[in-house]
C-alpha cells in the first residue's frame, strides 16, 4: 500500500503558472519520461496579459489622464 501510494505521488504534473489549459497531445496511460522533447500540453497565462501599443507620447498622456479620471 505504501509503494501504491508513493507511485502515486509521481503522477502529478504541476504547472508553474496559472491559465487555460490545452487539449493533451497524449492518452491516458502513455508512457512519459522526465526529458522528452513533446509537450504534454500548454498552457496558456490570461493574467497578467501584456500588449504592445504605439501611440504618441500626447495620445498616451490624454489616455492616463482619462482613466485616472473614470472615463
Amino acid at each position: 500500500m505504501t509503494n501504491a501510494k508513493i507511485n502515486l505521488t509521481y503522477t502529478k504534473v504541476l504547472s508553474p503558472i496559472t491559465g487555460r489549459i490545452s487539449r493533451s497531445e497524449f492518452t491516458e496511460g502513455a508512457l512519459m519520461s522526465a526529458y522528452q522533447v513533446q509537450p504534454l500540453t500548454r498552457v496558456q497565462q490570461l493574467d497578467p496579459i501584456y500588449v504592445d501599443v504605439t501611440q504618441t507620447a500626447d495620445d498616451l498622456i490624454r489616455i492616463r489622464r482619462d482613466i485616472a479620471s473614470g472615463r
